[in-house]
This record gives structure tokens, sequence and C-alpha cells, in this order.
């Protein structure tokens, strides 16, 4: 089935290691584009509103800080937590990058079967729960790799254009 919805996390995916799209990346992405494809993007950002905090991060200062967030959010169950290797995203379990492409693709009307997505983080997981094609940046976390249909070079050796170029235009 063709691909009509793309979902692209920004950071370790879409961005190289310099927070830039490359030139190889972005001509891949207006191909798409051009070729009738929704590409959006996808990332987090601390969001407030209604004077609730919507989502914390928080940076790992020592080996043992990742382990102890770990052993406090057994404690509060109406949140979750996204891993990366250097910080925690802490967020409701109603909110999620996967939630946000289920509305928008029922919104639409895009079947879930032409909805593809890429990322490199824990919190993309549920993204792999609202797309029926799944790709993992060869820098992703490893439960994303595991849960991905296809693994990706990373976003330094140009993942996203490869997905693109290989297994989004050519059907």
């Amino acid at each position: 089935m063709r691909v009509r919805l793309l979902a692209i996390d920004m950071d370790g995916t879409c961005l190289n290691p310099r927070s830039k799209i490359s030139e190889q990346t972005m001509k891949a992405l207006k191909a798409c584009a051009d070729s009738g494809v929704m590409i959006v993007p996808t990332t987090d950002t601390i969001r407030q509103s209604n004077g609730v905090l919507e989502e914390l991060q928080f940076y790992f200062l020592s080996r043992a800080a990742k382990g102890n967030v770990r052993d406090i959010m057994k404690n509060f169950p109406k949140l979750t937590a996204a891993y990366d290797r250097s910080y925690v995203e802490i967020f409701s379990r109603d909110a999620s990058k996967g939630n946000a492409l289920s509305a928008l693709s029922s919104y639409l009307q895009i079947d879930p079967g032409q909805v593809a997505c890429i990322g490199d983080g824990e919190n993309d997981l549920s993204l792999f729960q609202a797309a029926d094609i799944k790709f993992a940046m060869g820098n992703a976390v490893p439960d994303l790799k595991a849960a991905a249909d296809y693994v990706l070079p990373s976003n330094k050796d140009d993942g996203v254009a490869y997905a693109i170029d290989n297994y989004i235009l050519p059907v």
C-alpha cells in the first residue's frame, strides 16, 4: 500500500549530529512531498497549558541517576517516561506522539496502513503503535530497533533520505 503520511522525529533522526538537515535529506523530503506524501515532523518540547506542566525533561549527571528515576517513576502510574542515553522525558500516559499521529491520520481519513514513521528514541515507540511501516535509525535505542520493520543508516549517514529513496518513493 502506498504511504500517504510520513511522521519523522527531528532530533537524532531528521537532523544530523550538527542539528542540521543535510542537503541529501532535504532533497529526499522534497521529492517525497512532491509525490503527494504528507510529511509530519514530530518532536518533543516542554509544554505548559492552563497552568499545568505537560512534560518534564531531566538530564542524568551520573550513571545511577537513570536507575533512580526509573525507581521513582514506579510510584506514579499516571505518568510515563521515555529514556535516552543522557536524559528522560516524563509526561502523562495520555500524551504521546503516537496518540497525536493517530488523531491526525483519523482526521485526515488516512488508513493506518498508509502511515509510516521514522524515529530514534524511546519516545518514538508510541509512533510505532500508530504507523504501519516503522523505521528506526541506525543510531536508535535498542528497543526501537527491535520494534522496527526496517533499521536505517544513522542520522549522520542520511538514514531518512535512505528510507524515502529506497522504501517510500519506489512504491
